[in-house]
């Protein structure tokens, strides 16, 4: 599901098109790479059906004159290749410059923080009591239980929660095959969090 200020923007950017053109509201345009492209088909259908979307690959994207003005949501910004993100900031200079007002832009490629970034810098201000750590190991002071997983997908943990240094590093040794940018995380009990 999109965050709500998400939502808010779409809701307040047909607004705007309606009352400056009531016959054709403003494009909403969603790109994400082509193996991710199932969490936005599978989403609209259901919770918003009558949004004007269209869907766009990065891989796929269409010449930079040819894309349209409107509410444009760059997603999977953490997940792109150096290929892809050129792509990327591309559409988006493009956008931005023959647009104006006409267009707005939302996760601008390379200035949106990463996973790990947003997880290190909530850790850092208190909003998260777990910390995030790369494969190359965790500092002397970290918490344990920890899992590992790939710092840049989604499939979550890829191991079981590790109760010390030794079975951290049997677990890394289990998943490197799996990709090189591996990072662990402590686990925070969600019950005692919530308390």
């Amino acid at each position: 599901m999109l965050p709500n200020k998400t939502m808010r923007i779409i809701r307040n950017f047909r607004r705007l098109g309606d009352a400056l053109n009531p016959l054709r509201p403003p494009q909403i345009s969603f790109v994400a790479r082509k193996d991710n492209l199932h969490t936005i088909r599978g989403w609209l259908p259901a919770w918003a059906p009558k949004l004007p979307v269209q869907i766009f690959s990065y891989e796929d994207l269409p010449p930079l004159a040819e894309l349209p003005p409107g509410l444009w949501i760059f997603a999977d910004v953490e997940r792109l290749t150096p290929a892809t993100h050129g792509i990327a900031m591309a559409a988006w200079d493009h956008l931005h410059s023959h647009y104006g007002r006409r267009v707005r832009l939302l996760n601008r490629p390379g200035a949106s923080l990463s996973r790990r970034q947003l997880l290190d810098r909530l850790h850092h201000i208190g909003r998260n009591s777990f910390a995030v750590h790369t494969a190359a190991g965790p500092p002397p002071n970290a918490r344990f239980p920890v899992f590992v997983r790939l710092a840049n997908e989604h499939f979550g943990a890829l191991t079981p929660l590790l109760a010390n240094p030794d079975a951290l590093q049997d677990g890394i040794k289990a998943v490197e095959a799996k990709g090189s940018s591996l990072v662990s995380k402590n686990h925070c009990d969600a019950q005692t969090e919530m308390s």
